[in-house]
């Protein structure tokens, strides 16, 4: 028996009004995942993890405020965005 186990190759459209609206927005980690699959195609994998790799390869920062410190960090979404964008993820391989 053939099993291929592949991700859909579906691909949603992206919400253009509300992702024009969000990119201002300065949300948590958690907040912006939440956004993001909201957003559709290409942001739908934008997990907590994702913005980790992002923070870690210097393409977002947290936003510098009077925080205090066990308050969550924020983030700029469009800055995530399109850092999320611009570095390729890794490929993931289909299974035969």
């Amino acid at each position: 028996m053939d099993l291929t186990v592949c991700p859909p190759t579906e691909t949603a459209q992206v919400d253009v009004e509300l992702l024009s609206r969000a990119r201002a927005v300065r949300l948590n980690v958690s907040g912006i995942h939440t956004l993001a699959t909201q957003l559709g195609a290409g942001f739908s994998n934008l997990t907590p993890r994702r913005i980790r790799t992002l923070r870690e390869a210097g393409l977002v920062a947290p936003v510098p405020g009077p925080w205090a410190m066990d308050w969550p960090e924020l983030f700029v979404v469009g800055e995530v965005l399109d850092a999320h964008v611009a570095l390729p993820m890794r490929q993931r391989r289909c299974i035969d």
